[in-house]
């Protein structure tokens, strides 16, 4: 957390001395910002990631996947909140054939607690079913981080599919696995009452200053 809140003390001394309104960290740098945000599950710090988030969309489709996981991530952080449901939400659950968009999307649903919309709805059987053909090709391919995580991931979604279980078993030693608990999973008592504390939170909170990092800084 200490790191966390130096970042965010860098951006608003950056912002100020730039005199820039709005700066958003990019690529993969600022996927996991975004969801260092999103674990401290602070009023202030979600209001940040939306702003990111947005900043971000702003440059387009120059990276199909990661363009997609902004979109994804708002509607997470809209279903923390209370505001939006997996169900009906825009981007949610969606198919395409993107193997790191799958396993991402699939853990954002993990993490805020909507797993049942994964396993308990028919008609999202094929995103788990994606993501098992995805997990069978990177095991294929050499890729035993991804093979690692989604094979973990879908057993305790406890999804049926014989090669994937010996490929978790292969994996049960790891440390890729730890993905998987990056974030706490999120119960939807615990979301709705972390939206009721919210409700007279104050927005931001002072942060001590300091950052380590060379990250890349868009400026809009």
């Amino acid at each position: 957390m200490r790191r966390l809140n130096g970042l965010i003390a860098a951006l608003k001394a950056l912002k100020k001395k730039l005199v820039k309104r709005n700066i958003s960290i990019v690529g993969l740098h600022g996927c996991f910002f975004n969801l260092a945000l999103l674990k401290s599950r602070s009023p202030g710090n979600l209001q940040l990631l939306k702003q990111q988030t947005q900043i971000t969309l702003k440059l387009g489709w120059e990276n199909e996947e990661l363009y997609l996981l902004n979109l994804i991530l708002l509607d997470a952080v809209d279903i923390y909140q209370g505001k939006g449901t997996a169900e009906h939400s825009a981007h949610l659950l969606k198919t395409n054939k993107l193997a790191y968009e799958r396993l991402f999307h699939a853990l954002l649903l993990y993490w805020v607690g909507e797993t049942e919309m994964m396993t308990g709805n028919p008609k999202n059987n094929v995103f788990l079913a994606d993501l098992a053909g995805f997990c069978l090709q990177a095991q294929s391919a050499g890729y035993g981080w991804y093979a690692a995580v989604s094979s973990s991931l879908l057993q305790r979604l406890k999804y049926q599919n014989e090669a994937c279980l010996q490929i978790t078993q292969q994996y049960l030693q790891s440390p890729f696995k730890e993905i998987i608990d990056l974030l706490p999973q999120v119960s939807a008592w615990q979301r709705a009452l972390d939206a009721f504390n919210a409700i007279d939170s104050r927005t931001f909170s002072r942060c001590p200053s300091g950052i380590t990092d060379d990250l890349v800084v868009k400026f809009d």
